[in-house]
């Protein structure tokens, strides 16, 4: 559904291009019949306000119009009859759809795009399958939301994000290549990962193995003719003795 809205001290401005004008059904009586009011949210990226159905769905409701109408695609126009806030929870934190225009004569609530990213200051990336919301800066997903039709919606979300955030600090360490506390202590401070579980004090038995301390290479005096006179190796330690006996190797 397209749209545009008049701006406030201006007069309306002109109609988009008609994209139902082959209905000769009147407008409010089209929405009314067509189909049953639908309350979930649909990310819409030709609206241009936030719209709903019903002001009971708000968490804040002004009790003023910001505008009197809004245009749709083929030039019709539905009345608003008010306006407030309303609010998407998500797993990391609340997501605000600000100005949200309350019409009676929709049949789907829609989310302007482009507000809905500048105001929470996140993106928005669509797939075949449904659409993620991840914070802009960190790139860290908000929400993953499933479509199975030819719409948006945001319906119950996955929970991916649930299993992202219970990663414990032990797992990031092995996820990232064994890194050290003070590592993993930036990461989270600077909001590039996140950990809900304590980390538990443990030995880790990888990085015993591989950042012990090894013994100093000294210089040599030794002096060579020909390529491979020399050949310089370090001989480790495995843990586990080879099926030939061996415990060391070059």
């Amino acid at each position: 559904m397209h749209y545009r809205l008049p701006h406030p001290g201006q007069g309306i401005l002109s109609p988009a291009p008609a994209i139902y004008s082959s209905q000769p059904t009147t407008l409010p009586s089209a929405f009314s019949i067509m189909l049953p009011q639908d309350p979930t949210w649909h990310m819409d990226t030709g609206a241009s306000s936030h719209l709903n159905f019903n002001a009971s769905n708000l968490s804040t409701i002004f009790d003023k119009r910001l505008f009197p109408y809004v245009h749709l695609g083929d030039g019709k126009s539905i009345p608003i009859t008010n306006t407030g806030h309303s609010i998407i929870p998500s797993h990391q934190r609340l997501l605000h759809l600000y100005n949200v225009l309350v019409t009676p004569n929709i049949i789907k609530n829609l989310i302007y795009v482009r507000q809905f990213t500048r105001d929470n200051n996140c993106t928005i990336e669509f797939d075949s399958f449904g659409f993620f919301v991840k914070d802009y800066l960190t790139r860290r997903i908000l929400f993953r939301c499933d479509s199975l039709g030819d719409l948006y919606p945001v319906t119950k979300m996955s929970t991916s994000p649930i299993a992202f955030l219970s990663t414990s600090a032990s797992m990031w360490h092995q996820y990232l290549g064994y890194p050290g506390d003070q590592v993993l202590c930036s990461l989270v401070s600077s909001r590039f990962i996140s950990c809900n579980k304590v980390k538990t004090s443990h030995i880790c038995h990888t990085c015993q193995l591989g950042k012990h301390v090894k013994l100093p290479i000294h210089s040599s005096d030794s002096i060579i003719e020909h390529h491979f006179d020399i050949v310089h190796s370090d001989l480790w330690t495995s843990p586990i003795i080879s099926s030939s006996g061996f415990k060391y190797y070059c």
